[in-house]
């Protein structure tokens, strides 16, 4: 469909050496949502999926980072207005199936990360992020998860020759 050019701009302010620094930037990308990709956000699609479209989006987003010692964080909000996103609408023939359909979407968002480093062997990682989305032709948005929050640790042992790492994930329930 032709050639399309996305921001991929971010700016940094320090305004206490490492502690502190505000930053904004502005980003998109186009990718392509095959039948592969789309069941693997929901695994249960009716059988007649419509073939591959490509989604279009913008990520406007500012926060602030920085980090003390061997901690260090980062928060971040935004806006991410998208075209063409993949919508999971509860089938009306089996209600254990959806079908795909797409609108306009406009995501906003608000996350973080926050990592420490103990005793040289063990780092440690805490993330959320919560979603507010909003369709154009839908009355929700429905698929978007609106709040995960996720722990992560490693661990290097036997002279940093085996690194143990463990996960641990929670997230809300979408609309459907």
């Amino acid at each position: 469909g032709g050639f399309v050019f996305f921001p991929d701009i971010e700016a940094n302010l320090n305004l206490a050496g490492p502690a502190i620094m505000v930053f904004a930037g502005a980003g998109g990308d186009l990718y392509e949502q095959s039948f592969k990709r789309i069941s693997t956000y929901n695994p249960f699609l009716e059988s007649h999926y419509g073939g591959p479209f490509n989604t279009k989006y913008y990520d406007f987003y500012g926060g602030l980072s920085g980090g003390i010692r061997n901690i260090s964080y980062r928060l971040q909000a935004g806006y991410k207005p998208q075209k063409d996103y993949p919508l999971f609408i509860q089938s009306t023939v089996d209600i254990r199936q959806f079908d795909v359909v797409v609108d306009d979407v406009n995501i906003f968002y608000f996350g973080g990360d926050l990592s420490a480093k103990f005793f040289d062997k063990l780092q440690t990682s805490l993330n959320f992020l919560g979603q507010l989305g909003e369709a154009r032709h839908y009355s929700k948005v429905f698929g978007l998860v609106p709040f995960s929050l996720g722990f992560n640790a490693a661990y290097l042992a036997l002279e940093d020759k085996l690194r143990l790492k463990a996960d641990l994930n929670f997230a809300s329930g979408s609309f459907y």
